[in-house]
């Protein structure tokens, strides 16, 4: 009654027949969607095609195990005719590599442009006549001056405002992506 799928590391399925065929838990699961899903992984595309190879070795696989009815491995078989499998076919437009070509200079030149961009000092730094940095007082009197305003205990309002605002700063991260 019970059979095992040889490599799926001892996981039962229930199974009248030692075959997989539409009695097995794979068939009731996936019959009925499994061409829409092929058919999604393989569209008619310069991805679908690059696809093909290893979609084409999945079904014969599923065809060798038996797995689908012969309707069923049919419908997934006529997704595939027609269809050269490889990258390559020719029939990509020159417009659309010259779009990736673009797409991809401009990822590439934000990648240098944060390379290029660094944090800012604390304070302006100018060198004097013996060549050591010197910073600015005005920076330095700015900090202190931020510094004494920071220090206080913190009371109820401002806990309040910080649980507010990190609560914004958590959704608008989730929210975005």
């Amino acid at each position: 009654m019970f059979g095992k799928f040889p490599g799926s590391n001892g996981h039962k399925v229930i199974s009248g027949n030692k075959g997989y065929g539409k009695s097995s838990s794979w068939y009731s699961v996936f019959g009925h969607v499994v061409v829409g899903l092929v058919d999604s992984v393989i569209p008619r595309t310069t991805e679908g095609d690059a696809n093909l190879g290893i979609s084409k070795k999945i079904v014969s696989s599923w065809k060798k195990k038996n797995i689908f009815d012969k309707n069923t491995n049919d419908k997934l078989y006529k997704l595939f005719n027609g269809r050269i499998v490889g990258i390559g076919s020719g029939d990509v437009k020159k417009g659309e590599i010259m779009k990736k070509i673009e797409e991809d200079r401009e990822i590439h030149k934000k990648i240098k442009e944060s390379l290029w961009i660094r944090p800012k000092r604390l304070g302006k730094s100018s060198k004097d006549s013996e060549g050591e940095d010197e910073i600015d007082k005005a920076d330095i009197e700015e900090f202190e001056d931020n510094w004494k305003r920071c220090t206080h205990p913190l009371d109820v309002l401002d806990w309040t405002q910080l649980r507010k605002e990190q609560l914004k700063s958590y959704y608008d991260r989730w929210m975005i992506n």
